[in-house]
């Protein structure tokens, strides 16, 4: 399909695209022979200089609106770098928002992995726990159970210690009644003599017993000591243990309860990865939208920039074809504002002049350009003899052209563009006289171009437009800058120049005293078919140029559009990370606080152990001790036992020297009497100390094995003690890695959380920029299509200037192809008409339109009853023509775009590719863009459009497209269209 570059809807002041010439007068009949060729020519010249004229107005009007275009196009693009700017700073906000969701996607990985390793480590240090708590708890029952056992021993122990002390009082006794024996001894003489034998015999063995029940009560105290010791230092004991058993549960209270946590923190993680995917997700479909958005801008900046260009290139060819206008002698809107600006001009010169010669002024003074410096750098320089020469002749010119509305300024400036005026500065506002100064209003930003074009011409005139800001409501003028340059005895000085409204007219009053304008006599037909000639060619160009325009403009409204949607998608791609981000926040900040109470309870844990890990040190150590006091304890009763023995031994010696004493006592009779007396006592002590002595052995025996059972157990409670200080260790260093962990755990969910507000901040800086470049676009792309409408318009009015120029008769290229072109409209109405007569088609067949679509056809093709005999008698009509090269093809179609038959190089079968098909096969169809419908539309001679065609691959030709009407026996059928083509670039250049 073509692309257009036209309108529907022109606004009422645009000449319409149908205008048809006026057709000249018939001359009468009985006009003189000989002046026909005189009348003829003077006519045509009229005519001719009529439609220069016209051309020159219309020319005039498309420099106005060229320069109100280019003045929008310059903001737009202005605009556009300001949003490029916005869109950089948004664009790095957005890589900063992706950087920080993969750098965050990061961080959860590693909060996952430290989170696992965390539970890894609690469940661990559950279980050596679980096993410290049961060591303890068995320690703790074996020091009950020994305690126990002490106070036992310490009842047994005092039982012996009676026991021997009852020993030792059967002891002294014993040696008392052998002390007896030995007196009783020396009183029987010789019959006592073995009385004394056993007396001593029982005092030594007395003795002996004594000594023995001594070294017992001796031996027992310390032991009782010892138990005593060992007793009290078990209570100490057992209040560790139960310390450390408290510290056992509370850890493994606390441990249950830092796991609980970590499974939160786990879902706290694995949402927070949800979002982080679903931001990368969208970081990474923002940054696909970016890339296109990018490449968006750097075309639509690119385009508005080459637009901008061309339009100021376009301004200058709309003010040359107003100038050549001007020049032709064709009465025109400008030719007043030129002649006056041409006659204040040689005004001024010859008052300079007229100065020089009384002596005012010389001529070096006049051409002095330091006062250019003085101005420069100081607002209240002196007045030189020029600024003094310069209000004096000024006012006088000045004065009455200002009084007319039409007129914004009139002033004089030398060729350097400096206004010699002492009440002057190079400011806008007084730059442009009293009356803009009064109004507020300065011109544009190309005021130094308009200044700098009117200073260094040296043409009769210069016409130059531009579109200036007014401050008061932020609106714009566009204005006419004429200028004439002042020539001084033969020397460029400088330029007059007035500033005019656009569209406006002088009055007559102001024009009164101006020199007449050029009589049309004076111009002859040459100089009108020059002019007429280079008109064509610049409004050829220019409606080529400004096809391009339009379509660039065109191009650059559907750019503008897609990115509107690019950015209110980002706009929905952020909204949605910064909701995602308030969830992680919100999740973030439950982590931190799940983090802050497993990091406490950790403390807790770790005190516990730590605790705990002092009080198993200290029952190891007091079991060590009482393992070394009860081998003592031990090492005392077996002495007991041994002194037991003994006693025993002298016990039994004892009474069998009782039983010896009593025999003796027998033997002797009467004087043994008090002997025996003796020996029974000392035999009843004897039986007493071994009875003494017996319950010794009996009360040491269990003892001694409840001790060897205490050291044994202590040996076990020994080793266990060691291995619940291991444990006790090892939780401690399990607990201070699981502090670690959660150390680095803390560190990155803040890191998490501080990148989560950063994000929260740069989304809603990113929402509210993706809201303001939104709006922004959208007026841009509001004053694109506007921008649009207004360059389809001038589109037109240069299709209307080349309809001017080919209805004036030139000889142009446009004027030799609407020659063919009606030339082939009579033949091939006359085809279809010799058709009807023949019977080879029907009236109601030609102007069929129950278009029948052909199946399996890309792009889609139809017949009608008109099809077949259009293929037959149209190719010998409509080929022809394009052995000329300008010519790309010759067509026809009716009312509705139905082409029946194109030309053979486009009327070729379909294939498979609908690409190929739209190039080569365009028979057949129905085309509804904006050049067909117009052409079918249009009732006028001819109408001539400018449009740009789509090649393919970013390149495009520009063509025009002259239709005319077709008529088949009075009725319209249609149009043909004849297109050729012209040099022009492609986008790309």
């Amino acid at each position: 399909m073509y692309q257009m570059a036209t309108l529907e809807n022109v606004p009422a002041s645009t000449p319409s695209t149908d205008y048809e010439s006026p057709k000249p007068e018939t001359l009468n009949e009985s006009t003189i022979d000989e002046t026909l060729p005189v009348a003829q020519e003077m006519s045509d010249q009229r005519k001719a200089i009529e439609a220069i004229g016209v051309i020159s107005d219309a020319g005039g009007d498309l420099a106005i609106e060229l320069a109100d275009l280019g003045g929008e196009l310059a903001e737009i693009l202005s605009t556009t770098k300001d949003q490029t700017a916005m869109f950089s700073d948004l664009a790095q906000t957005t890589s900063d928002l992706a950087i920080g969701a993969r750098d965050l996607s990061n961080d959860t990985d590693a909060l996952v992995d430290a989170t696992a390793l965390v539970a890894t480590e609690m469940t661990l240090s559950k279980e050596i726990a679980e096993v410290t708590r049961d060591d303890i708890l068995q320690l703790s029952e074996w020091i009950t159970s020994t305690d126990k056992k002490l106070h036992a021993l310490t009842g047994t122990i005092s039982s012996i210690s009676a026991i021997a002390s009852s020993i030792d009082s059967i002891a002294q006794q014993t040696h008392i009644l052998a002390l007896n024996a030995r007196i009783e001894a020396a009183r029987a003489g010789v019959a006592g003599r073995g009385f004394e034998v056993i007396a001593g015999s029982v005092r030594g063995l007395s003795d002996k017993t004594i000594s023995a029940a001594g070294s017992i009560s001796e031996t027992i105290e310390p032991l009782i000591q010892g138990v005593t010791s060992i007793g009290k230092s078990a209570i100490q004991a057992r209040q560790k243990a139960a310390r450390a058993e408290a510290s056992s549960k509370n850890i493994l209270e606390y441990v249950a309860m830092t796991q609980q946590q970590v499974v939160e923190v786990s879902e706290r993680i694995e949402s927070i990865d949800g979002f982080v995917q679903t931001a990368s997700r969208l970081s990474t479909k923002s940054e696909v939208a970016f890339a296109s958005l990018r490449a968006g801008f750097e075309d639509s900046t690119e385009g508005l920039r080459r637009g901008s260009q061309e339009t100021s290139e376009l301004i200058s060819v709309a003010e040359w074809l107003l100038e050549e206008a001007i020049l032709s002698g064709a009465n025109c809107a400008d030719e007043r504002s030129v002649r006056l600006a041409v006659s204040c001009a040689k005004r001024i010169a010859g008052e300079f002049e007229s100065l020089i010669d009384v002596g005012h002024i010389s001529k070096e003074d006049l051409f002095n350009t330091n006062d250019l410096e003085i101005a420069s750098t100081s607002s209240a320089r002196s007045r030189s003899k020029l600024s003094e020469i310069y209000d004096s002749v000024l006012p006088g010119i000045q004065g009455p052209p200002l009084e007319d509305p039409s007129i914004i300024y009139l002033f004089a400036m030398d060729k350097n563009s400096f206004i010699p005026s002492p009440n002057s500065e190079h400011s806008p506002s007084n730059l442009l006289g009293s009356k803009v100064a009064a109004t507020g209003s300065e011109p544009s930003l190309d005021k130094d171009r308009i200044a700098s074009g009117a200073a260094q011409n040296t043409k009769p005139f210069y016409i130059q437009t531009f579109r200036r800001a007014l401050q008061e409501d932020n609106r714009h003028q566009s204005m006419k800058d004429i200028s004439a340059p002042i020539f001084v005895r033969g020397e460029h000085w400088g330029a007059l120049r007035i500033g005019i409204s656009a569209n406006a007219e002088l009055s007559n009053s102001t024009t009164s005293e101006i020199e007449n304008r050029t009589s049309i006599d004076e111009t002859t037909q040459s100089d009108i078919n020059k002019v007429i000639d280079e008109i064509a060619k610049v409004a050829s160009e220019l409606g080529l140029r400004l096809a391009e325009v339009a379509a660039d403009v065109t191009s650059l409204t559907t750019t503008a559009t897609s990115q509107i949607r690019l950015f209110e998608e980002l706009e929905d791609t952020t909204r949605e990370t910064t909701d995602s981000n308030r969830l992680l926040y919100s999740d973030a900040q439950a982590l931190i606080g799940a983090t802050l109470k497993v990091e406490e309870q950790m403390k807790w844990a770790s005190e516990a152990s730590n605790t705990s890990q002092n009080d198993v040190s200290a029952l190891v150590s007091w079991i060590e001790s009482a393992e070394a006091e009860l081998d003592e304890l031990y090492g005392a009763i077996s002495q007991i036992s041994r002194f037991a023995s003994s006693i025993d031994s002298i016990a039994q010696q004892t009474h069998i020297l009782a039983l010896n004493a009593r025999v003796e006592a027998a033997r002797v009779g009467d004087k043994g009497r008090s002997f025996a007396v003796i020996a029974d006592a000392v035999r009843d002590l004897s039986d007493e100390t071994i009875k003494a002595a017996k319950k010794i052995e009996v009360t040491i025996l269990p003892l001694a094995k409840s001790i060897e059972e205490m050291r044994e157990s202590a040996i076990n409670a020994k080793e266990r003690a060691a291995k619940t200080q291991q444990s006790s260790r090892n939780i401690t260093s399990a607990v201070s890695r699981v502090n670690g962990q959660l150390e680095e755990l803390a560190k990155r969910i803040r890191h998490v959380n501080s990148f989560i507000i950063s994000a929260n901040n740069l989304s809603e800086v990113a929402v509210a920029g993706y809201i303001n470049l939104t709006d922004g676009f959208r007026v841009m792309c509001e004053r694109l299509r506007n921008t649009s409408d207004k360059v389809e318009n001038l589109v037109k009015v240069s299709e209307w200037l080349l309809a001017q120029v080919v209805d004036s008769g030139a000889i142009t290229q446009d004027k030799e192809m609407v020659d063919i072109l009606q030339m082939k409209v009579e033949e091939i109405r006359e085809a279809y008409e010799r058709a009807l007569r023949d019977g080879r088609a029907k009236d109601f067949e030609l102007f069929d339109t129950n278009y029948i679509a052909i199946p399996g056809t890309d792009p889609q093709q139809f017949l009608s009853k008109f099809t077949y005999v259009s293929e037959e008698i149209l190719p010998k009509i409509i080929d022809p023509p394009l052995e000329n090269s300008s010519v790309d093809y010759l067509v026809l179609h009716d009312n509705n775009g139905y082409i029946p038959i194109h030309n053979r190089n486009a009327s070729q079968p379909q294939g498979s590719d609908p690409v190929w098909n739209n190039q080569y096969s365009r028979h057949r169809r129905i085309y509804s863009d904006k050049v067909a419908k117009k052409a079918a539309e249009s009732l006028a001679p001819f109408i001539i459009q400018i449009y740009r065609r789509d090649l393919g691959g970013g390149h495009y030709s520009l063509i025009k497209d002259v239709s005319a009407p077709l008529y088949i026996k009075g009725r319209k059928w249609g149009c043909v269209r004849l297109g050729y083509g012209v040099s022009s670039k492609s986008d790309n250049d």
